[in-house]
C-alpha cells in the first residue's frame, strides 16, 4: 500500500469515526437494580442534579457525556429516553424500590432548590424520603470509555432529620473497542449505571432504613 493510500485510508477511518460519535444516546431508563428493601413500606424518592455544567445552562439537563470523533472533538452524550437525567435515575431507584414491594412516590426536585426546600419538599407526605443528589455524572469515549461520577442517597425521615447517607465517586476505565467506540459505550454503561446505584444503596445503614 502506498504512502497516499495509506493516508488516504486514516483519513476516511478519521471521518467514519467522527460520524459514529454523532448523535448518540444511551439507555438509563430500563436499569432496575437490586436494592434491598423491606416490603410494605413507604418512601419518597427525588434527585437533584448538581453538576455545575447543568447548573451554569452549559449542558442540558438530559447530557450523559462526551463522544469523540476521530480528531478527539467531543460531541454530547444525551439520555436515550429524552428526559434528564436526574428522572432516569429517580425511576431506576422507584422500579428497583417497587420490585421489593416499597411503596414510592416519586418528587421532582429542581436543579437550583436549595437544601432547605428540598427537605420541606421530600418530606411533605409524611413519609421517609431517599434524596439523590448527582454532583458528577459524566461518560467520556474516545478510544476507551471512562465514567466519571459523585453521587450521594441521604434517607431523611419524615421530621427531615438525615437518618443515613452515603456517597461514591471516582472515575474508572469501562475499557473500548477500535473499531466501534460509541457502540462498546452503549453496550456498557447501562450495566455500570446500575452498578453504581447498587453500590449506593447497599451501605447497612441506607439499607437498614428503606
Amino acid at each position: 500500500m502506498t504512502i497516499r493510500s495509506k493516508l488516504a485510508l486514516t483519513f476516511l477511518s478519521i471521518l467514519v469515526l467522527s460520524g459514529c460519535a454523532v448523535g448518540n444516546k444511551h439507555n438509563y431508563s430500563d436499569a432496575t437494580p437490586n436494592i434491598k428493601a423491606t416490603s410494605g413500606s413507604r418512601l419518597d424518592v427525588g434527585t437533584q442534579d448538581q453538576r455545575v455544567y447543568i447548573l451554569s445552562g452549559d449542558k442540558p439537563a438530559a447530557f450523559v457525556g462526551l463522544s469523540r470523533g476521530g480528531f478527539g472533538n467531543p460531541f454530547n452524550v444525551e439520555t436515550e429516553s429524552g428526559q434528564a437525567l436526574s428522572i432516569d435515575f429517580t425511576q431506576a431507584v422507584s422500579r428497583a424500590l417497587s420490585k421489593k414491594g416499597v411503596q414510592v412516590t416519586e418528587i421532582n426536585i429542581p436543579i437550583r432548590m436549595d437544601q432547605a426546600d428540598v427537605i420541606k419538599k421530600l418530606t411533605q407526605t409524611g413519609n421517609k424520603a431517599a434524596f439523590i443528589s448527582i454532583k458528577e455524572w459524566k461518560s467520556d469515549t474516545y478510544q476507551n470509555t471512562s465514567l466519571n461520577y459523585d453521587v450521594q442517597v441521604q434517607i431523611i425521615d419524615k421530621s427531615g432529620k438525615i437518618l443515613a447517607q452515603k456517597s461514591i465517586s471516582g472515575t474508572e476505565n469501562l475499557g473500548g473497542d477500535f473499531i466501534n467506540p460509541p457502540g462498546y459505550a452503549k453496550r456498557v454503561i447501562p450495566p455500570a449505571f446500575q452498578a453504581k446505584l447498587e453500590l449506593l444503596f447497599s451501605d447497612p445503614a441506607i439499607a437498614s432504613n428503606l
